[in-house]
């Protein structure tokens, strides 16, 4: 079973993408702050980080440097290509972010390819 680990910046989008994750029958948690994130990649078996930069800010591109560190596939939702006073696409592949507002069935087919992916 897919396990993706869920950060956002309000309780309803989590929720809804927890949701739109556990139809395609994947097992899914939230974290809520960065130390929760940290603690979950080292200690829970995770396949992939869905990453909302708009709730890290400044903290979005160390976060994202842990998980590759970590060697986890993760995708990034904000708002614009510029957060906390960066630019995402220097931390990570454009196609790897998604703008907010954006399709759940789009983002689940990406994430469903990444993961496929990351298996090979």
């Amino acid at each position: 079973m897919i396990r993706v680990l869920v950060t956002a910046s309000r309780l309803r989008l989590a929720k809804l993408l927890e949701k739109g994750l556990q139809l395609q029958g994947w097992n899914t948690c939230v974290a809520t702050t960065y130390n929760a994130v940290i603690e979950k990649v080292k200690h829970t078996p995770t396949d992939l980080v869905l990453v909302d930069a708009d709730f890290f800010q400044a903290e979005t591109l160390p976060l994202l440097a842990v998980l590759q560190q970590q060697r986890l596939p993760f995708v990034v939702i904000a708002k614009d290509y510029q957060v906390g006073g960066h630019d995402l696409r220097q931390a990570t592949a454009a196609e790897d972010i998604f703008i907010k507002p954006f399709s759940t069935k789009h983002l689940i087919t990406v994430l469903s390819q990444k993961i496929t992916l990351e298996e090979y």
